[in-house]
Protein backbone atom coordinates (compact mmCIF):
# COMPACT_ATOMS: atom_id res chain seq x y z
CA UNK A 1 0.00 0.00 0.00
CA UNK A 2 1.36 3.41 -0.99
CA UNK A 3 2.05 6.00 1.66
CA UNK A 4 0.57 9.48 1.38
CA UNK A 5 4.06 10.85 0.64
CA UNK A 6 4.51 8.48 -2.31
CA UNK A 7 1.00 9.28 -3.59
CA UNK A 8 1.78 12.99 -3.32
CA UNK A 9 5.04 12.61 -5.26
CA UNK A 10 3.31 10.50 -7.91
CA UNK A 11 0.58 13.12 -8.29
CA UNK A 12 3.16 15.91 -8.66
CA UNK A 13 5.00 13.88 -11.29
CA UNK A 14 1.77 13.22 -13.19
CA UNK A 15 0.80 16.90 -13.03
CA UNK A 16 4.22 17.95 -14.33
CA UNK A 17 4.05 15.44 -17.14
CA UNK A 18 0.57 16.59 -18.14
CA UNK A 19 1.75 20.21 -18.14
CA UNK A 20 4.63 19.19 -20.40
CA UNK A 21 2.42 17.24 -22.84
CA UNK A 22 -0.57 19.62 -23.03
CA UNK A 23 0.94 22.05 -25.59
CA UNK A 24 1.22 19.27 -28.18
CA UNK A 25 -1.50 18.79 -30.76
CA UNK A 26 -1.94 15.04 -30.80
CA UNK A 27 -4.04 13.66 -33.64
CA UNK A 28 -4.87 10.17 -32.40
CA UNK A 29 -4.59 7.96 -29.38
CA UNK A 30 -4.70 4.22 -29.40
CA UNK A 31 -3.60 0.84 -28.19
CA UNK A 32 -1.47 -1.72 -29.98
CA UNK A 33 -1.76 -5.33 -28.96
CA UNK A 34 0.53 -8.16 -30.03
CA UNK A 35 -0.48 -11.54 -31.45
CA UNK A 36 -2.02 -13.32 -28.42
CA UNK A 37 -0.36 -16.57 -29.53
CA UNK A 38 3.05 -14.88 -29.32
CA UNK A 39 2.87 -12.46 -26.39
CA UNK A 40 5.70 -10.01 -25.83
CA UNK A 41 6.69 -10.33 -22.19
CA UNK A 42 9.45 -7.73 -22.08
CA UNK A 43 8.58 -4.01 -21.94
CA UNK A 44 11.91 -2.96 -23.44
CA UNK A 45 11.33 -5.21 -26.48
CA UNK A 46 7.79 -3.87 -26.86
CA UNK A 47 9.13 -0.29 -26.77
CA UNK A 48 11.65 -1.16 -29.46
CA UNK A 49 8.91 -2.73 -31.61
CA UNK A 50 6.95 0.51 -31.30
CA UNK A 51 9.94 2.69 -32.23
CA UNK A 52 10.81 0.46 -35.19
CA UNK A 53 7.18 0.52 -36.28
CA UNK A 54 7.00 4.32 -36.19
CA UNK A 55 10.29 4.60 -38.05
CA UNK A 56 9.42 2.02 -40.69
CA UNK A 57 5.70 2.60 -41.19
CA UNK A 58 4.70 6.04 -39.91
CA UNK A 59 7.72 8.17 -40.80
CA UNK A 60 6.17 8.99 -44.16
CA UNK A 61 8.02 10.94 -46.88
CA UNK A 62 7.48 14.69 -46.88
CA UNK A 63 6.48 15.05 -43.25
CA UNK A 64 8.14 15.69 -39.91
CA UNK A 65 8.95 12.62 -37.83
CA UNK A 66 5.81 11.94 -35.75
CA UNK A 67 5.64 13.06 -32.13
CA UNK A 68 4.39 10.55 -29.63
CA UNK A 69 3.99 9.58 -26.03
CA UNK A 70 3.76 5.85 -25.57
CA UNK A 71 3.61 3.51 -22.65
CA UNK A 72 4.03 -0.22 -22.49
CA UNK A 73 1.73 -1.77 -19.97
CA UNK A 74 1.87 -5.34 -18.85
CA UNK A 75 -0.06 -7.23 -16.26
CA UNK A 76 1.37 -9.18 -13.36
CA UNK A 77 1.28 -12.45 -15.29
CA UNK A 78 3.19 -10.75 -18.17
CA UNK A 79 0.95 -12.44 -20.73
CA UNK A 80 -0.74 -9.35 -22.09
CA UNK A 81 1.83 -6.68 -22.83
CA UNK A 82 0.35 -3.89 -24.91
CA UNK A 83 1.19 -0.34 -25.95
CA UNK A 84 -0.88 2.80 -25.37
CA UNK A 85 0.05 5.89 -27.37
CA UNK A 86 -0.81 9.43 -28.37
CA UNK A 87 0.60 10.48 -31.73
CA UNK A 88 0.93 13.76 -33.65
CA UNK A 89 2.07 14.62 -37.13
CA UNK A 90 0.36 11.91 -39.14
CA UNK A 91 -3.07 11.45 -40.65
CA UNK A 92 -4.27 15.01 -39.97
CA UNK A 93 -7.78 15.46 -41.31
CA UNK A 94 -8.48 11.74 -41.59
CA UNK A 95 -11.22 9.93 -39.75
CA UNK A 96 -10.24 7.23 -37.25
CA UNK A 97 -11.29 4.62 -39.82
CA UNK A 98 -9.10 6.16 -42.53
CA UNK A 99 -6.19 6.60 -40.12
CA UNK A 100 -6.64 2.99 -39.07
CA UNK A 101 -5.63 1.96 -42.57
CA UNK A 102 -2.39 3.95 -42.21
CA UNK A 103 -1.65 3.19 -38.54
CA UNK A 104 -3.47 -0.02 -37.64
CA UNK A 105 -3.37 -2.12 -40.80
CA UNK A 106 0.43 -2.19 -41.03
CA UNK A 107 0.59 -3.16 -37.33
CA UNK A 108 -1.74 -6.08 -38.03
CA UNK A 109 0.30 -7.13 -41.06
CA UNK A 110 3.59 -6.96 -39.18
CA UNK A 111 2.69 -8.27 -35.71
CA UNK A 112 -0.73 -9.93 -36.17
CA UNK A 113 -1.98 -7.82 -33.30
CA UNK A 114 -4.84 -5.40 -32.94
CA UNK A 115 -4.88 -1.63 -33.06
CA UNK A 116 -7.59 0.34 -31.30
CA UNK A 117 -7.55 3.93 -32.56
CA UNK A 118 -9.58 7.08 -31.91
CA UNK A 119 -9.24 10.75 -32.73
CA UNK A 120 -7.57 12.63 -29.89
CA UNK A 121 -10.06 14.77 -27.97
CA UNK A 122 -8.26 17.96 -26.88
CA UNK A 123 -10.86 18.52 -24.15
CA UNK A 124 -9.59 15.37 -22.41
CA UNK A 125 -5.97 16.30 -23.04
CA UNK A 126 -2.96 14.26 -22.04
CA UNK A 127 -4.31 13.88 -18.52
CA UNK A 128 -7.36 12.07 -19.81
CA UNK A 129 -5.38 9.59 -21.85
CA UNK A 130 -1.93 8.53 -20.77
CA UNK A 131 -0.64 10.56 -17.84
CA UNK A 132 -1.55 7.76 -15.42
CA UNK A 133 1.08 5.50 -16.98
CA UNK A 134 3.96 7.73 -15.91
CA UNK A 135 3.78 6.42 -12.35
CA UNK A 136 2.12 3.05 -12.88
CA UNK A 137 4.21 0.25 -11.36
CA UNK A 138 3.93 -2.30 -14.19
CA UNK A 139 4.64 0.10 -17.01
CA UNK A 140 7.44 1.62 -19.05
CA UNK A 141 7.12 4.65 -21.27
CA UNK A 142 8.88 6.68 -23.94
CA UNK A 143 8.35 10.08 -25.47
CA UNK A 144 9.48 11.78 -28.67
CA UNK A 145 8.11 15.30 -29.15
CA UNK A 146 8.80 17.74 -31.99
CA UNK A 147 8.30 21.49 -31.66
CA UNK A 148 6.40 21.46 -34.98
CA UNK A 149 3.58 19.62 -33.22
CA UNK A 150 3.11 22.15 -30.42
CA UNK A 151 -0.09 24.19 -30.51
CA UNK A 152 1.91 27.39 -30.08
CA UNK A 153 4.57 26.57 -32.71
CA UNK A 154 3.25 28.99 -35.34
CA UNK A 155 2.96 31.81 -32.79
CA UNK A 156 6.77 31.99 -32.60
CA UNK A 157 6.97 33.18 -36.20
CA UNK A 158 4.24 35.83 -36.17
Amino acid sequence: MESNLVKSKHEKLREGFVEWLEPYKFDFWGTFEFDPRKPIKDAMRAKQYFKNYVKGNLNLPGQVWPSYFMSVEHFKDNNFTHIHFMIAGICQGLSATEAGKVIGAPWWNKYHGYCYLEKFNPDMGAAGYLAKYVTKALCDWDVNLKSEHRKDYLLKFN
